[in-house]
């Protein structure tokens, strides 16, 4: 995650912050709870939402995220978002589907935080 947070609109950083847990820093039992700001957010504002995970998505180094896995992921929340209430637990599904094998590709082969720098993602947020 590689840009200047101070530029981002607040809930763009919240989502930062979150997704970025979710893959690197939060324990396992706090994914659900990271899930659960991420679909609210989706909730309120659903549109706005998309665009921040995929920003968010974009921040990602270079090589660690392909194209069409970004992709997957932004359709299938705009897709579960046109099923209504009903598809929200499938968003909730991808969020942690997605975050889950960033986290056994990148962070989990390592003891820490892998090939990333701990120094990015301390948030005094």
């Amino acid at each position: 995650m590689q840009s200047d947070s101070s530029l981002l609109p607040t809930e763009s950083k919240l989502v930062n912050r979150v997704m970025a847990g979710m893959m690197i820093t939060f324990p396992r039992d706090c994914f659900a709870d990271g899930s659960g700001v991420l679909l609210e957010l989706i909730e309120l504002m659903p549109q706005q939402a998309i665009v921040w995970v995929a920003g968010t998505v974009r921040m990602l180094p270079a090589g660690t995220v392909s194209e069409v896995e970004s992709q997957r992921l932004i359709d299938g929340i705009a897709t579960r978002l046109n099923e209504g209430q009903s598809g929200l637990s499938g968003i909730r599904s991808l969020l942690q589907d997605f975050t889950n094998s960033y986290r056994r590709r990148y962070i989990a082969p390592r003891d820490g935080l892998g090939r990333l720098e701990a120094a990015r993602f301390k948030f005094s947020g």
